[in-house]
């Protein structure tokens, strides 16, 4: 069987949901031991995209803390 080729990479997938529960996935990068360029690259290619944060929350499994929408 073939080995994908990110398989034993780091990747960082931001996901989203909607009210009603849905939940879909926004982004994904392959990621590196600094964490902090990847998810700023990550963060501006989804604002890039028209992703809006009003009215949403962020929340960091890695820090675990939530950030509320501006």
């Amino acid at each position: 069987m073939a080995r994908h080729p990110l398989s034993g990479r780091p990747l960082l997938l931001c996901m989203g949901a909607t009210f009603e529960g849905l939940r879909h996935v926004l982004g994904v990068v392959e990621s590196s031991v600094q964490y902090l360029p990847s998810v700023r690259g990550l963060s501006q290619d989804l604002l890039d995209r028209g992703l809006s944060s009003d009215g949403g929350l962020l929340v960091s499994h890695r820090e675990r803390r939530c950030f509320p929408g501006s």
